[in-house]
């Protein structure tokens, strides 16, 4: 065939491509989705009959979640990158072939590693993000991370006792070392593109949303503070302050009327049950939290806002009585006077000797954030203050790491909250820049950085993050010119 001239003068050959044909040609012979995707489910349905009446209740009561587990991630491939912000906030945990603490993250991160593996095996392309110098440098502070904490670990005086053979002991640093580490470079590699990512943020406020609906029940039916699915009422607090920013920019950002309704309802409902956990530090971390919104929100819109809250904030003080003499609110009037309570002069006693125990092993730390030791004089654990109880856990480096990881995520933020153009990049960033600073200021006062739970949070937001600086917007389609008469 001869080759024609199109109007550009380039040449163009008037056939297809061999590659393109096959392609075609497989895509013609695939089985169609209507016929896969029954037949899995009956192949699924017969096996876990076969299961149930096979096997003992409780191994079959195990496969049976397994396989679920498995089929669904067959048919929808996406739901194993979103299961992991799904069950951050969960620690449920089991005995499984003699490895104490298996949770269903670990199937999770499991599946998304031999996805990872086979995709870099068969040169996907999706590690072309890697390739940017930014991703390289937070790629390197994770790697130092990831190893020095699996060595501390090891090697720190406090888990001598437990520790066994190399195999025990590789599961003891996955555990607690690797299993919130992994999920970054996992996400920011089978992420595929801006929507999927910012999908991961939305899915992240929905499940806070439902774990403050259980605290809110929680606290009507046992009056206590709300804790929800986690130990204490501070560690609740510490995971919430973290995604309440994005609802509010979500709401301020939102052109829809009744989208914005909705919104103004979800944080309504996270800052009840934030009051609910009675956490001071949490309600100090949140306002903090709102000071980017200076750079990018007009200030008519600002004062609108808090004039409404402040009315709104009346209106339900008028309804509810004296409401200034409850002792909730008395307690949080205490943060006028922080240094003369007595709580924040204990905590001042716990860093003293926090501090005096970290200077015994300065560079590798303990290998815990626990001092059994503080246990004998009648205190507390812990350190109350994460950038120490991470020095007691591995040292100094493992500490000035996190915070040089802390202050880039910062600068990037602060780079792209006044470069952002569209609406939904403006939500994301206002709402990161946030997040990040209710994290750094909840951490002066709660050992908040050691919670599991949190550093899940931090790596998929920073996993998202770096999809939406290395993955450019789509350009919007030009319109179409009409044809002339």
């Amino acid at each position: 065939m001869a080759a024609v001239t199109t109007s550009s003068g380039r040449w163009k050959l008037p056939f297809t491509p061999a590659a393109a044909s096959t392609a075609k040609s497989a895509r013609s012979w695939s089985f169609p989705r209507w016929l896969t995707v029954p037949f899995w489910i009956v192949t699924s349905a017969l096996t876990l009959a076969w299961v149930i009446l096979m096997l003992p209740p409780a191994g079959a009561a195990f496969l049976a979640i397994v396989g679920a587990g498995v089929t669904i991630w067959v048919l929808v491939p996406m739901i194993s990158l979103y299961a992991i912000v799904v069950l951050s906030p969960f620690e449920m945990a089991y005995e499984v072939g003699g490895l104490n603490g298996v949770r269903a993250l670990d199937a999770v991160i499991l599946t998304l590693v031999v996805v990872t593996t086979g995709s870099i095996l068969a040169r996907a392309r999706g590690g072309a993000r890697f390739l940017s110098p930014l991703t390289r440098v937070f790629m390197a502070l994770w790697a130092f991370l990831a190893v020095w904490m699996c060595l501390t670990f090891v090697m720190g005086d406090a888990n001598r006792d437990f520790l066994g053979g190399p195999v025990q002991n590789i599961w003891y640093a996955y555990r607690d070392s690797l299993r919130v580490l992994l999920p970054f470079p996992l996400l920011l590699y089978c992420l595929p593109d801006r929507k999927a990512a910012m999908r991961l943020v939305d899915l992240l406020l929905a499940t806070t949303v439902g774990i403050a609906l259980y605290g809110w029940y929680q606290t009507m039916v046992s009056h206590a503070s709300a804790s929800a699915p986690f130990n204490t009422k501070n560690a609740l607090a510490g995971y919430m302050i973290l995604v309440v920013p994005f609802c509010v920019t979500r709401m301020l950002f939102e052109k829809n009327l009744k989208k914005q309704a909705f919104f103004a309802v979800l944080l309504l409902i996270l800052m009840r049950v934030l009051w609910l956990t009675e956490s001071r530090g949490g309600l100090v971390a949140f306002m903090a939290s709102m000071a980017p919104l200076i750079l990018r929100v007009p200030w008519k819109r600002l004062l609108a806002i808090g004039g409404a809250g402040v009315l709104a904030l009346g209106l339900f003080a008028a309804t509810r009585g004296n409401i200034l003499n409850k002792p909730n609110v008395q307690r949080f009037f205490t943060l006028s006077d922080p240094t003369g309570q007595q709580n924040f002069k204990w905590r001042l006693v716990q860093w003293q000797l926090i501090f005096d125990k970290i200077s015994e092993s300065p560079w590798i730390g303990t290998g815990s954030d626990i001092d059994p030791e503080l246990a004998k004089m009648g205190r507390l654990q812990t350190a109350h203050n994460g950038y120490l109880g991470m020095m007691l856990r591995a040292g100094v480096p493992a500490s000035s790491t996190w915070i040089l990881l802390l202050g880039l995520t910062s600068l990037v933020c602060l780079r792209y909250v006044r470069r952002a153009r569209l609406p939904e990049d403006l939500v994301f960033w206002l709402g990161m820049s946030g997040s990040l600073i209710a994290l750094v200021v909840h951490n002066l006062n709660e050992t908040t950085l050691l919670m599991p739970q949190i550093q899940l949070v931090y790596w998929a937001l920073l996993a998202v993050m770096l999809v939406l600086v290395t993955d450019k917007p789509k350009p919007a389609p030009a319109p179409a010119r009409a044809g002339r008469r």
